[in-house]
């Protein structure tokens, strides 16, 4: 008889094709069977296209990581073409994308196949892996050999033999040395042949000076070496010399006048910023503290100005040096009782509040407050105010919890200047 999957003679009765290796069952078992297949594929069975996107995404995604790691990877990509298109013709036949299956019947080795796959991929990337680290590995031998040889080699030297450097009226020179542990040398960046370890050229001085650069190397190490010679000059060369010496003394004599200028210039307009800031002084209004210590600020930055060009080279920074301390001498006699008797008036103003009584008479400040029975609440106040009343030029705090009776008194020396105390 004949089988009805691949027409191959087989034995009459047989249940099994020894070809195909189909079951020869009844034609209703056949049919039942068929049927419960096809039901059973019809839930599981999954569309030709998205089986062929998965398929496709996980090529490229091979595709992708063996050309990012090594060009040298080509060979397992087109492994991995192989094994995918193999793997889609080895499926059944609502799997595959093309149906091959009147060439071939594959059906029978589709087990075996996708094991052979899974192993040749696991032999793929594991032959790959064992690739890099061995690349990887000889990389680190190459380094640690070459920084070996280099620390072993040795540096080339250079001994120059021609001793008259200093040639007087001679106008040629003769270049003699001996260059060891070199395998190339240059001279003036031109190469030159050595003669064991000696090399040698000649010059003609066409310049009463001529600068020589000698360069060797060798595979790891290289050395410089500069001979400079000098000859006699002639009465032209000499003039012309002279000439640029005179030019060159000029430009700096110029150039060192520029920077002198510059400097006066700066150290002026920084004294003179500050007189403009110390006028200011005289026309502002005081409503409060911080306006009182910002004018004390700008009194004690001209005091810093005048220290630090109180020893000047130049006249003109010690004219207006001059002219600033004058000017600061006679605003801060005027200022000074001025903003005594304003800080008075602000503290009398801010403490009221808490029944604090505040007099001044000249350079002493007496406040009363009950609160001045206790030591501690004393001791509290005159540090809280201590810093303001010396800068101030104050002399003499008064701290009464009476008026008519017993009372703490702090005395202060103006030890913030030694000039124009007011």
């Amino acid at each position: 008889m004949l089988c009805p999957y691949c027409s191959e003679e087989i034995k009459d009765g047989a249940k099994k094709c020894r070809y195909c290796w189909e079951f020869l069952e009844e034609e209703t078992d056949k049919k039942e069977k068929v049927i419960e297949t096809k039901e059973i594929k019809a839930k599981s069975e999954t569309s030709p296209f998205a089986r062929w996107v998965w398929q496709f995404a996980i090529f490229s995604i091979w595709l992708i990581v063996f050309l990012a790691l090594s060009s040298s990877s080509l060979i397992f990509v087109i492994l991995t073409i192989l094994i995918c298109v193999w793997y889609m013709l080895c499926s059944n036949k609502d799997e595959k994308v093309f149906d091959f299956k009147s060439y071939i019947q594959p059906e029978r080795y589709k087990n075996k196949t996708r094991l052979i796959i899974a192993w040749v991929l696991v032999v793929i990337f594991w032959l790959f892996s064992l690739g890099q680290w061995h690349d990887a590995y000889e990389k680190e031998k190459a380094e640690q050999e070459y920084k070996m040889a280099y620390e072993q080699a040795p540096i080339p030297t250079i001994q120059v033999h021609s001793s008259e450097w200093e040639l007087g009226g001679v106008s040629t020179y003769k270049l003699e040395a001996t260059i060891k542990n070199a395998t190339e040398v240059t001279i003036d960046w031109e190469p030159v042949e050595m003669i064991g370890e000696k090399i040698s050229k000649d010059y003609t001085l066409i310049n009463p000076e001529l600068s020589i650069v000698i360069f060797a190397k060798n595979e790891y190490k290289e050395y410089s070496y500069t001979v400079t010679v000098f000859r006699d000059r002639t009465e032209e060369e000499q003039a012309v010399f002279e000439e640029q010496q005179r030019l060159e003394a000029e430009k700096k004599a110029k150039e060192e006048e520029e920077r002198k200028q510059q400097v006066i210039n700066n150290q002026k307009d920084e004294i003179w910023d500050m007189r403009k800031k110390v006028d200011g002084t005289i026309t502002k209004s005081y409503d409060d503290v911080p306006s009182i210590t910002e004018t004390l600020n700008i009194y004690d930055s001209a005091k810093v100005i005048l220290d630090n060009y109180s020893n000047s080279e130049y006249s003109e920074v010690k004219q207006s040096r001059s002219n600033l301390e004058s000017k600061l001498s006679a605003t801060q006699k005027k200022m000074f009782p001025a903003l005594r008797t304003k800080f008075c008036s602000i503290l009398k103003n801010q403490l009221w509040i808490d029944d604090y009584e505040v007099k001044c008479s000249w350079k002493t400040i007496t406040v009363i407050h009950r609160s001045f029975a206790s030591n501690s609440r004393i001791a509290e106040f005159e540090k809280t105010w201590s810093t303001y009343l010396k800068r101030l030029r104050f002399t003499r705090l008064n701290l009464k919890w009476v008026e008519y009776g017993e009372y703490t008194y702090y005395t202060y020396d103006n030890i913030l200047t030694d000039w124009a105390i007011w």
